[in-house]
């Protein structure tokens, strides 16, 4: 389940205003376990996606079911991409991993931090006003 944000983008705290409040909801499907009786859990996850698509159908960009697309192929500059563009992070998953019920190294939850580490190079002792010196780290640029 996911709400959207006044800028149309995902973001866990209007959800979480949704759920207490009312509000849109959509629910993004994104993974088939089980179809008419049977366990889908060890097909690799590309074919179980596959088959959620056809069931599916033809979904409106209006509708509150929707088909979570995946990408192959290019993972760190789509991360970056959503990252720039204000989201939450992705989820990573191996496209051959057959399905697991717990978070594993063919299932990772990659989040947008926006960072920095400095290093405090000093201070200022004052009665009226305390300054920390702060150092950041600047790679070089180099002429080509």
């Amino acid at each position: 389940m996911c709400a959207f944000d006044a800028k149309g983008r995902t973001d866990f705290s209007t959800l979480k205003e949704h759920l207490s409040n009312g509000g849109p909801l959509t629910y993004f499907a994104f993974d088939l376990l089980e179809l008419d009786g049977e366990d889908l859990t060890k097909s690799q996850l590309i074919d179980r996606k596959a088959r959620l698509k056809k069931l599916l159908g033809k979904i409106e960009a209006s509708s509150l079911v929707q088909f979570s697309t995946h990408v192959t192929g290019n993972g760190q500059k789509v991360f970056d991409a959503i990252c720039r563009d204000g989201h939450e992070g992705i989820i990573a998953k191996e496209a051959a991993a057959p399905y697991r019920s717990e978070r594993t190294r063919s299932w990772l939850k990659i989040k947008c931090v926006h960072r920095r580490e400095f290093v405090i190079g000093g201070w200022s002792p004052s009665s009226k006003r305390r300054a920390l010196l702060l150092c950041c780290w600047a790679p070089r640029k180099t002429a080509s």
